[in-house]
């Protein structure tokens, strides 16, 4: 039998079966895809069955602009539709409700007018106890003249007769408004053995007490209107102690007066120290009004 030379090819559509030289008496077959404009022009898959291929693919798609939608003809070609502010035409399948009037939709409140940026923050907003304005407002508690020891849960106060205590207080800003106390700065003006912590509570009216100074801390009256509790740990110096009192429950005190702007406050000892005669007791609220 000849041999086929590998330079025959049978041409089947686009395919090419491919006559490969091969052993005296056998003929050998390859699959290849073929131009059919040009039979020996082929390309033939490799080991893996992959076919290779190399060149580039390129779409152009267009869009004409008109006034009104256009209509088409089933089966034609068309270019994509746009109205002449160059928006695509798109087609909404169902029926849209019918409106008595131009629908309007709120986005929430208008910004007030000038420069902001995400409009102002008042009293009449959602963040109505808070307007922003930082503030220490001061009080001072001045104890009676005698050096009588403290104990452990015993009441600072201005009077060892309980009816006589005047308790001490500062001012927020606004009168029957809100304020964030996150801290409560305190110093007192002994200059030994006052290195000790002291428990400072807040109402929002003055409390009574059944013990005056140095009695047994208990609130008679006005238990109700207590609004928070700090525990200040004290620093001694030479010329003074002090230290910072940090809430005991939360991260802050949140309050809104009923009325006017008095916050109280009260200190008892949470441990045994010996004051000074008429020792004084200064507080410095750290206050978001």
């Amino acid at each position: 039998m000849k041999k086929l030379l590998a330079s025959t090819a049978l041409m089947l559509g686009a395919l090419c079966a491919i006559a490969l030289a091969g052993p005296s008496g056998t003929i050998q077959y390859s699959v290849a895809v073929c131009d059919p404009n040009s039979p020996f022009r082929c390309a033939a898959p490799d080991a893996s069955g992959a076919l290779p291929i190399t060149g580039s693919i390129s779409s152009v798609t267009s869009e004409k602009s008109t006034a009104l939608a256009p209509t088409y003809v089933e089966g034609t070609t068309n270019p994509l539709s746009g109205d002449l502010s160059g928006n695509l035409r798109v087609v909404v399948g169902g029926t849209l409700p019918a409106f008595a009037s131009t629908p309007t939709f709120n986005l929430g409140n208008a910004l007030p007018a000038g420069s902001n940026t995400i409009g102002a923050i008042s009293n009449a907003s959602f963040l109505s106890p808070v307007n922003g304005v930082a503030t220490n407002p001061t009080s001072t508690l001045t104890r009676p003249a005698n050096t009588t020891a403290y104990a452990a849960n015993q009441l600072i106060a201005s009077n060892v007769t309980a009816g006589s205590i005047v308790v001490p207080s500062f001012a927020i800003a606004n009168a029957a408004g809100g304020a964030i106390i996150p801290r409560v700065r305190i110093t007192t003006n002994a200059t030994t053995g006052w290195g000790t912590t002291l428990t400072l509570t807040l109402w929002s009216a003055a409390p009574t007490y059944t013990n005056g100074d140095g009695g047994t801390y208990a609130v008679a009256t006005g238990g109700a209107n207590r609004l928070a509790q700090f525990s200040c740990p004290l620093t001694q110096y030479g010329d003074a102690a002090s230290g910072e009192c940090q809430i005991t429950v939360n991260n802050f005190a949140v309050v809104k007066l009923a009325s006017g702007t008095s916050v109280f406050w009260d200190l008892q000892a949470t441990a045994a120290a010996t004051p000074i005669s008429g020792q004084t007791f200064n507080v410095a609220a750290e206050v978001l009004n």
